[in-house]
């Protein structure tokens, strides 16, 4: 299977850390070359990038809805060509031009070849033209691409389970019950969950889970206090309160993968709880 290299090492670390849009802060903006490189030297085990599109069907590393806070402008980076997009700067967190460009998905992907595995967020959006384009990177065995489990993209990965790594992102038991019935494979499974009542967390779900060889991905990443992905255990929780009362509750629950805003404190506390 061309997606098993990676995950086979990956599943030796516990747990594993993955980045939200890579690590950005400064003079370095997030979903770019700079942002995984640096991901990765903090302890990144997987990067995640947002896929975006431009009117001319280039794909690039950008969050739709950001551009005003990235980018310093009120415009839709999809409604630009990519001549146009490329002549945009980054600004900095000082409102200040840093001197980096949005950069093309092939471009970061290629560069980090072997050295990383990304999960691609906002994939489904794109999948017709996508695929193709990924197929000829030749790269699959480094990424995951995540969709939410509607049976349109749940009938089209389960016809890849031997190529594609793919992870449903699930905020019910509806879903979980879809995705457990259904022919597809995920590698793992993205659990969203909004308080410690939820049936997604108890350990019956979590025992089920398991059985089907899927890796449990929780996302304690914070994106605002009306967005619930996490329950309690966020990245917040885990830095004011402590790594135990955040970080370490998802491990206790079962999660695999924690994804972060903060991989060298998580990969901290991983080296003291398996030290």
């Amino acid at each position: 299977m061309k997606r098993e290299p990676y995950l086979s090492q990956l599943t030796k670390k516990k747990p594993i850390i993955a980045v939200h849009r890579g690590s950005s802060t400064g003079n370095i903006a997030e979903n770019t070359i700079e942002s995984t490189l640096c991901a990765i030297k903090l302890g990144a085990d997987i990067v995640e990038l947002d896929i975006a599109k431009s009117k001319d069907n280039v794909f690039y590393g950008f969050h739709t809805g950001m551009e005003l806070r990235l980018l310093g402008q009120k415009i839709n980076i999809e409604s630009l060509t990519s001549n146009e997009i490329e002549s945009l700067d980054f600004i900095n967190t000082n409102m200040k031009p840093s001197g980096y460009k949005v950069n093309k998905i092939e471009d970061i992907l290629t560069k980090f070849r072997g050295k990383v595995m990304f999960n691609l967020d906002r994939a489904w959006l794109y999948l017709d033209t996508l695929l193709p384009f990924l197929d000829r990177l030749d790269m699959y065995d480094q990424l995951i691409i995540k969709s939410p489990p509607e049976n349109q993209y749940l009938d089209l990965f389960a016809k890849y389970n031997d190529k594609i790594a793919y992870m449903p992102i699930v905020r019910n038991k509806e879903q979980l019950d879809l995705v457990l019935s259904h022919a597809i494979a995920p590698v793992s499974i993205e659990i969203i969950f909004k308080s410690l009542d939820s049936p997604l967390i108890k350990k019956e779900a979590i025992k089920t889970i398991k059985q089907h060889n899927m890796l449990l991905w929780g996302n304690a990443i914070i994106v605002g206090p009306e967005h619930v992905i996490a329950g309690p255990y966020t990245d917040d929780i885990s830095i004011t309160k402590g790594y135990s009362e955040g970080w370490g509750k998802l491990i206790e629950i079962g999660f695999d993968i924690i994804q972060t805003d903060w991989p060298s404190l998580l990969k901290e506390y991983r080296e003291e709880v398996n030290s």
